[in-house]
């Protein structure tokens, strides 16, 4: 019988990283008998950490990679850092109805962890002369977008296409409405096609 060398086993069991980085969790533990593709380390590199970002589709107008961004830390309220969209997923949310954006840190905050909850706004290229209304005219019907209307004094439902929204409080729309027409922005019940409708001169304490 030919004599052969018999390796140590533990030569078989070395794992080497593709990066330089840190062990964040092991997630088999000593004796655990493992299968092809179970994951054993998990390895994560401090310097490139990226925030996870989803846009509802409907105001993800203009989102693309190189997008300035400010990011703000749930753990350091107050305190906007920059950033940049680095990748814009090519597959979306089909529930949620969201698109998915990778955002960067310029520069890294000190003592930030994975996991961490942040906020993120992303700056638009300037819009020139743009049609806009209030957001909170802007509904939903199904799947589309749109805004109530008052037609010889019922409610009629106008299909829009909105774009960008602005921090205070206004969605731009590129069609389905022309300058001058007039929009129903608060209601004090959910509307519905052909419901009577006036018009108030001032919000009424507890309507919504």
């Amino acid at each position: 019988m030919p004599i052969s060398r018999a390796w140590p086993a533990r030569a078989n069991l070395r794992f080497t990283s593709p990066v330089d980085g840190v062990v964040a969790a092991r997630l088999a533990e000593p004796g655990t008998t493992l299968v092809a593709g179970q994951m054993v380390l998990q390895v994560i590199d401090p310097a490139s950490l990226w925030v996870r970002t989803r846009i509802d589709q409907a105001r993800s107008g203009g989102l693309a990679a190189g997008l300035a961004a400010e990011v703000t830390l749930r753990s350091r309220p107050g305190e906007a850092v920059a950033g940049r969209v680095e990748r814009v997923d090519l597959v979306g949310d089909a529930v949620t109805e969201e698109r998915i954006a990778q955002v960067v840190f310029e520069s890294l905050p000190a003592a930030t962890r994975v996991g961490d909850l942040a906020e993120v706004t992303l700056r638009l290229p300037a819009v020139e002369a743009a049609l806009a209304v209030p957001s909170a005219a802007i509904k939903r019907a199904g799947s589309q977008a749109g805004v109530w209307m008052i037609r010889e004094g019922r409610a009629e439902f106008r299909p829009v296409m909105t774009g960008v929204g602005t921090l205070d409080g206004f969605t731009q729309v590129r069609s389905g409405l022309k300058e001058g027409e007039r929009v129903i922005v608060h209601s004090s019940r959910p509307l519905a096609a052909e419901d009577r409708v006036s018009v108030a001169e001032r919000l009424v304490r507890g309507s919504s």
